[in-house]
């Protein structure tokens, strides 16, 4: 199952950057971080928060096989915060957004 992260930091926006890494050992090794921002991320989002986090993999339905992770942003015209959902139907190869 991959692993979503990020790197923030709070006085610049170009740090807020999302990665996946991944484990096929139970968490022994790790993947090199790849990075997935452009993906990820939508442009007016300011603050933007991956994890790391939990995610789920869907087990039936139209989308079995499915990774579905939640994650946290916010613009700059927003009060408050927004979660949003990444999803890949390749396993982590690539990513998309999905319930915002």
């Amino acid at each position: 199952m991959p692993s979503i992260r990020g790197a923030c930091g709070w006085s610049s926006v170009a740090t807020r950057t999302g990665f996946v890494t991944f484990s096929d050992d139970h968490g022994q090794r790790w993947s090199e971080r790849r990075e997935i921002t452009a993906d990820a991320k939508r442009p007016n989002w300011k603050w933007y928060a991956t994890g790391p986090t939990h995610g789920i993999q869907l087990e039936r339905g139209a989308h079995a096989g499915r990774l579905v992770v939640p994650t946290d942003h916010g613009t700059a015209k927003q009060r408050g915060w927004g979660v949003h959902l990444l999803y890949s139907d390749d396993h982590g190869k690539s990513w998309k957004i999905g319930a915002v």
